[in-house]
Formats: structure tokens, C-alpha cells, sequence
């Protein structure tokens, strides 16, 4: 049989062999198809569906007036104690989508980008544990060259994202010659801004593709010796 794997699933699988904090449980929550979907999730979807409207048409569609915590000069009754507080709010344009409140201006600061949005696409391998199709889902396609959104509360580290097997499945099941993430530092309270973004391009490299092939074979031996035939579209008790 030919077994169907997600890129999210394979990375998955790759973050559960490299870091310490995705242990078994978890990664079983997520190969079982238990894990629910967390705030950060929602977060990033309702910011990626508000990029791809156009600028000029997200006032109609995700117009409200927020309110934030501005600083705010605060006079004491001796001149050498005026100090500054974060005591002060004022209405601020922003746009509100799935249960989030984004700053407007932090938002339309991003430079839009040409593209077709939501493209998947199927990259056929073998592996030493059987064929395979591994399923890619892009946010945005603009002829090679493939681009990601992601948000985070921390540090950006590009680390990080260089050693994600995603892009590397992206660039290969669209042909592609570069895969872009586009990396959003979100300063969290009542209102959400945008205070950083930043711009990574992966490129395809030699040996790239089997690399993919390996974890992928290995994936799959591991799912099928602990059960996790949904994971890889498997049906249990049949023979492999």
C-alpha cells in the first residue's frame, strides 16, 4: 500500500526525535488525533486569513476600535517626581478576527505580497519501509517560490525554522527554488501587535530529498510498531 503522511505530521515526528520537549505523549496526542487546537494556533490563523485580504478591504471586513495601555506622563505635585506609567489607554483602529484583536497599523506595516494562497500539493517518495505520498498545504504560491506564515511570542531564532522538514517537503513537492518564512513577533495583551517581522529564505540543497525519504521511512516503521496507522493512512490488523 502507498501510505499519506502531512508534512505537520512528519515535523512533528522530527521535533519528537531532536527536542526534549516533545515527549511521546504528546506526539502520540498528535499521531492519535487528539490534540486540540491551542490559542497560538487560532492566533496564527486569524492573522494569515487578515494578510490575505487586501489592505484597503480589511476595514470593512475586520474593522473595530480597540483599546490599549499607552504611556502616559504622570505629574506628581513636585516637578522632579513627573515620571512616565503605563496608566493611560486610548482608542486604537484594529482589526478583530476569530476572537483576536490585532493593532491595525502594525498589521498594514506588512508589505503585501502577490501569490495564490492555500495550494497543496503531493510529493511521491519510497522509502526502505514502503511508498509514500507526503501531503503539503503552502499559505501563499508565486510561481517557485513558496512562502509560510508563522507567529511567536518569543525571540525569533532561525535556527529553528532551518532545521524544520517542512520547507525542505515544500520545496520538493512544488518544484520549488525557495521556500519564505515569514516571522511574526506578536506582543500579547488585549490588543495584539505585530513589534517585529522577520524574513528567512531556505533553499534547496544536495541531499536534500533523501534526507526526507529517511525520516519518512523511519517514520512510518515507528508508527506502525506503535499503532499509529491514522497517522500514515494505514488501516490496522492488515498486513504491510
Amino acid at each position: 500500500m502507498t501510505y499519506r503522511i502531512s508534512a505537520t505530521t512528519l515535523e512533528a515526528y522530527r521535533l519528537f526525535l531532536t527536542e526534549d520537549w516533545m515527549d511521546y505523549d504528546r506526539l502520540a496526542a498528535q499521531l492519535s488525533g487528539e490534540r486540540e487546537e491551542t490559542d497560538a494556533m487560532r492566533r496564527g490563523t486569524s492573522l494569515h486569513e487578515i494578510l490575505e485580504v487586501p489592505q484597503a478591504d480589511r476595514e470593512a471586513k475586520f474593522g473595530y476600535t480597540g483599546t490599549k495601555l499607552v504611556p502616559q506622563l504622570e505629574l506628581a505635585p513636585k516637578e522632579e517626581d513627573v515620571g512616565w506609567g503605563l496608566t493611560g489607554e486610548e482608542e486604537v483602529p484594529c482589526y478583530r478576527h476569530l476572537g483576536f484583536v490585532w493593532d491595525a497599523a502594525s498589521i498594514d506595516r506588512i508589505p503585501a505580497s502577490g501569490g495564490i494562497n492555500e495550494i497543496k500539493a503531493e510529493l511521491p517518495i519510497t522509502t526502505g519501509n514502503g511508498d509514500a505520498v507526503l501531503a503539503a498545504r503552502a499559505d501563499k504560491v508565486l510561481g517557485l517560490a513558496v512562502m509560510d506564515y508563522k507567529t511567536t511570542s518569543n525571540q525569533f531564532e532561525a535556527e529553528r525554522y532551518m532545521q524544520s522538514v517542512q520547507w525542505k517537503i515544500y520545496c520538493l513537492a512544488f518544484s520549488a527554488h525557495s521556500f519564505t518564512y515569514r516571522v511574526f513577533e506578536i506582543k500579547d495583551g488585549d490588543v495584539l501587535t505585530i513589534k517585529a517581522a522577520h524574513t528567512l529564505i531556505c533553499r534547496p540543497y544536495p541531499g536534500m530529498a533523501e534526507e526526507v525519504q529517511r525520516l519518512a521511512g523511519d517514520f512510518i516503521g515507528f508508527c506502525l510498531r506503535n499503532g499509529f496507522h491514522r497517522a500514515i493512512g494505514a488501516q490496522p490488523n492488515k498486513e504491510q
